[in-house]
């Protein structure tokens, strides 16, 4: 999809808007909000989520989770990758989870964190490689019956997560 498929498409209608904050009834005020104070990049990224993700994930979605995403996303953009087309970007880096677990905000703290424990890490390769053993040396443990998957910054302060959890961890540290 071109770039210019991608704008056309993010171009939120009235009407579309419209509906889906009638579909979001409990956490419509923060996407107005989000909505009507944000612009170009911001805006870009808001409308896509908005859009894309689904109905329960906008109820739970909070203004500061929604922020680390998006800040975050274009951040590692801007410094990691300036070229990176948006039929990339929006699908991949900017998307603000990677499975099940609960909507939160990671990427900054995640980021803070990996910064401390790898400072040496130099291309992305690499990193990648250190992320990897690092994370290959947690604990597995089994999945309950009934949980759910637990958060990015859960996982990594416990040390241990299920297989799904660890792969969640893995690629929420990748971006």
């Amino acid at each position: 999809m071109s770039i210019l498929a991608i704008l056309v498409a993010l171009s939120l209608s009235p009407e579309k808007r419209d509906s889906l904050l009638a579909e979001t009834q409990g956490n419509e005020a923060l996407w107005g909000r989000m909505l009507e104070n944000s612009d170009s990049e911001r805006l870009e990224c808001i409308e896509y989520l908005f859009t894309t993700i689904p109905r329960l994930d906008r109820l739970e979605m909070t203004e500061t989770a929604l922020m680390d995403h998006v800040l975050g996303a274009l951040d590692s953009r801007e410094n990691l990758c300036p070229d990176l087309p948006d039929s990339v970007f929006l699908p991949f880096l900017l998307d603000y989870r990677m499975s099940e677990e609960p909507v939160t905000a990671y990427r900054t703290p995640l980021s803070v964190f990996w910064a401390r424990e790898l400072p040496c890490a130099g291309a992305a390769i690499e990193t990648a490689e250190l992320l990897r053993e690092a994370i290959s040396g947690m604990s597995v443990r089994s999945r309950e019956y009934l949980g759910g998957v637990a958060p990015p910054l859960d996982v990594l302060q416990g040390r241990a997560g299920t297989p799904a959890e660890l792969r969640v961890l893995f690629g929420s540290s990748l971006r």
